[in-house]
């Protein structure tokens, strides 16, 4: 989280009224330099389940998010975008297939897109995906080959002990996609069919390579220094390395090629020009977001 004064109240009331009340609420602020810090201090001293933290300086989005889960406790984990918010109802929608089906380790609901007034964008985020009674392989290619939208999966209920099994998140660009695949090797991800996130789509508009640059040197304050960067070779070779270290010994042999081949016909356009013209992170200006 960092600079959200804006929209922190409505993302913290969001949580706050869940009509299931049994969780803690963890809050890693990366070094803020707004209100924030004030609000959220604010809500702690106010209500016993919040847990409020400051980093001394903005560490990344990914260092950031991997501290929260390790300062967690419960059974099952939600990230929650200080920028969105989320229905009543959601954890005890999510919850319910946890409780119930064993073979679930991540339940995400629709979502909606909301602009910075909370203006509906798009009614519904049409691409979804529900991996229950598929095998491994089915599972597990379904992300690296269809999957676009990985925030809205990343956003809801994962079983804990399923995720600690997971690498933490990673400075790659793409790096809930790779999250995505890693759990797809240990259970299902399972659907609730209603509209109970709402993802707020705002901020300047970006071309493709800056849009590639800024997300890479949000995930990590140091990317901003680095020169000759192929951050799709770099996904790619983090699929296959999540893939080596999950899939069973009898599926490691078959399982692993799949995931290679199946990113690089995806992404085959983007490798070859990363192959003949790399990012140089300098030429780009650096996020103040």
């Amino acid at each position: 989280m960092y600079n959200t004064e804006q929209h922190i109240r409505q993302s913290l009331d969001s949580l706050l009224a869940q009509d299931y009340e049994h969780f803690e609420v963890i809050i890693s602020d990366n070094a803020s330099s707004d209100e924030t810090e004030k609000i959220c201090v604010e809500y702690a001293s106010r209500d016993s389940r919040i847990r409020y933290y400051r980093n001394e300086c903005n560490m990344g989005m990914a260092w950031n998010a991997n501290r929260v889960f390790e300062l967690s406790s419960g059974e099952y984990f939600k990230w929650a975008g200080s920028h969105d918010y989320v229905a009543p109802s959601f954890i005890t929608a999510c919850k319910h297939i946890l409780d119930t089906d064993r073979r679930v380790v991540l339940a995400y609901p629709l979502a909606r897109v909301i602009n910075e007034n909370g203006e509906t964008i798009r009614d519904v985020v049409s691409e979804v995906i529900d991996t229950r009674n598929l095998p491994t392989f089915s599972r597990v290619l379904v992300v690296v080959a269809k999957v676009f939208h990985c925030a809205l999966e990343f956003y809801g209920l994962f079983r804990a002990s399923a995720l600690r099994r997971c690498r933490p998140l990673l400075t790659v660009i793409g790096n809930d996609h790779v999250l995505m695949m890693e759990i797809s090797f240990l259970g299902a991800i399972a659907l609730v069919p209603e509209v109970l996130l709402y993802r707020r789509d705002f901020g300047p508009a970006f071309t493709e390579d800056e849009r590639i640059a800024t997300a890479l040197m949000r995930l990590s304050p140091v990317a901003s220094k680095r020169r000759n960067v192929r951050p799709y070779w770099e996904l790619g070779i983090q699929h296959v390395v999540g893939a080596w270290r999950l899939a069973s010994l009898t599926k490691k042999i078959y399982l692993v090629p799949l995931v290679a081949h199946s990113y690089y016909s995806r992404w085959y356009k983007q490798l070859k020009r990363e192959l003949r013209q790399p990012y140089s992170l300098e030429e780009f200006k650096e996020p103040d977001y």
